[in-house]
């Protein structure tokens, strides 16, 4: 096991076969690292602080030892590979911390090989003298910075869209519908629109119509009497989404379900907003500091 301090930092060691068996009890299904395996893992190691952090440099591990993947950013799940490697080893606990240490320090070892051409995978230089934890810390440092940085767009994103104008939001909606591949639509007029605020056209030649009812709410839960009044006004045949800023009520949810309505709350909404890019730009600026300019300026070892 001493070996396995140079590649694996006691704060998030203990983490990784639960986590690896977290993936494995899914059966391959991505998870979200923030809403599912972070909550799990702080209900098994409630002493842990930043469990963020730490459970994204235990799948690091798991990631190079090619035991799960990333499908997407901040969605994990285990792989084929990962799969089998548990399934064989999963009743004899003691087997199974050997070999998985020994299978990411081999995984750690064959990056470091790699890396003597030229650049891990950040694009850092390494060579003989690299440890392996500044290895694993530079392949994490920028997906943690990453990570953090999506929480704070979407707390800005949560913010901004609480203080959109009411009826310029039906607006908002309908060129979000439009932007994720549904054919043009329209808004109703605020005056009459019975519970339905506009339309989209289900493809681009308009052969049918998706009603959509947008409620920029800010504490408040939408209420099933919503939904009911929404689906009576586009009809038994029809189907529709309803946006909202906030959240369903547990009643909402079941209200809407085997209706043709489909629920987008503040969450799913970021989601759409983020994937689609839709109000959201990308911006690549990662600093630090120019070593070379510094030269000229330092200071004369003294004589």
């Amino acid at each position: 096991m001493g070996e396995l301090k140079t590649y694996v930092a006691e704060r998030y060691r203990g983490i990784i076969i639960p986590l690896f068996e977290l993936l494995y009890k899914n059966k391959g299904e991505e998870l979200s690292m923030r809403n599912y395996v972070v909550p799990q893992l702080t209900e098994i190691f409630p002493e842990k602080i930043e469990m963020y952090t730490n459970a994204y440099f235990a799948s690091m591990h798991l990631v190079k030892a090619n035991l799960a993947e990333r499908a997407s950013r901040g969605m994990l799940k285990i792989t084929k590979e990962g799969q089998k490697f548990l399934e064989t080893r999963k009743d004899n606990r003691e087997k199974l911390e050997s070999e998985l240490w020994e299978c990411i320090k081999k995984a750690w070892e064959k990056h470091k090989l790699e890396g003597k051409q030229g650049s891990n995978d950040v694009g850092e230089e390494v060579s003989e003298t690299t440890k392996p934890e500044d290895l694993v810390v530079s392949t994490a440092k920028i997906e943690i910075s990453a990570v953090n940085n999506e929480d704070k767009l979407r707390e800005s994103l949560k913010q901004t869209l609480r203080e959109i104008n009411e009826y310029k939001f039906e607006k908002f909606c309908l060129r979000l519908l439009e932007e994720m591949g549904y054919g043009k639509g329209e808004t109703t007029p605020s005056a009459g629109d019975k519970g339905i605020d506009g339309f989209v056209n289900k493809d681009l030649l308009g052969f049918d119509k998706i009603y959509f009812q947008a409620k920029r709410y800010k504490d408040i839960s939408v209420p099933p009497k919503d939904i009911q009044a929404f689906k009576g006004a586009i009809g038994e045949k029809s189907k529709g989404v309803f946006i909202t800023t906030s959240k369903f009520s547990r009643s909402s949810v079941d209200e809407a379900k085997g209706k043709g309505i489909i629920l987008i709350d503040g969450e799913k909404l970021i989601d759409l907003l983020i994937e689609y890019k839709f109000g959201v730009k990308e911006t690549y600026v990662f600093r630090e500091i120019d070593e070379e300019f510094f030269k000229d300026y330092a200071k004369e070892s003294d004589s």
